[in-house]
């Protein structure tokens, strides 16, 4: 039984799974209080599904990218749980939940999906995928809106479709379904927590400008 935690918007969902079922999921609307509500969350599911943590055989979370602080607890969470009930910890990045949410939604004679995740100020995180597929084209990265632009321009017309981030909020449920696949591919340690680790790409606001003042 897996339960998936994903915390890296505004609001942060919670998932419950067993094999190919999803027993329940929770979405809450928790700005910059992820810290005061993931637990609370948790513990409602389980509780509103008669699942004691015992039950519990793996856990999943997304590493990110997108809030700092959503991330840090989210994964905090999730590795001190994995460590305490010793079961495997998965990790996987937003744009895989999003890919595999926006697969259904890609057009005929699409050719490659770009999800675009806002970042700071006027950039954007950026993965390429296939229609259907997780697997992402090339590495991740962070973009200016016009570099984004300038490449959905050079695309073929028809061939390439935008999906905003912020118009699609990555699902626990999704995150759930992924983590199975891959429970089902490979086996996963137990310490596998020790792995995991946010996936910021770039730094924060506050560390961006404490490097910028040890430049002047």
């Amino acid at each position: 039984m897996i339960l998936a935690i994903e915390t890296s918007g505004a609001s942060l969902s919670v998932a419950l799974r067993k094999g190919g079922n999803l027993l329940g999921q929770k979405q809450v609307n928790a700005g910059r209080r992820h810290s005061e509500m993931l637990a609370q969350a948790c513990e409602s599911l389980l509780k509103s599904r008669g699942v004691k943590r015992t039950a519990l055989t793996h856990l999943a979370v997304c590493t990110g990218p997108g809030s700092f602080t959503g991330l840090r607890v989210g994964i905090t969470f999730a590795r001190t749980l994995a460590q305490f009930l010793k079961i495997p910890l998965i990790g996987i990045p937003v744009f895989e939940v999003l890919a595999a949410q926006a697969g259904v939604q890609a057009g005929k004679g699409i050719d490659r999906i770009c999800i675009a995740i806002p970042s700071i100020g006027e950039d954007v995180y950026a993965g390429f995928f296939r229609p259907g597929s997780t697997a992402p084209l090339a590495p991740y990265r962070v973009l200016s809106r016009p570099e984004l632009l300038r490449q959905l321009e050079r695309a073929p017309k028809g061939k390439l479709s935008l999906i905003e981030g912020g118009s699609m909020a990555p699902r626990a449920s999704t995150l759930a379904g992924l983590a199975t696949e891959r429970i089902d591919r490979r086996a996963i340690s137990n310490d596998s927590w020790k792995k995991i680790h946010p996936l910021y790409l770039r730094l924060s606001i506050a560390q961006e400008r404490k490097e910028r003042r040890g430049k002047t």
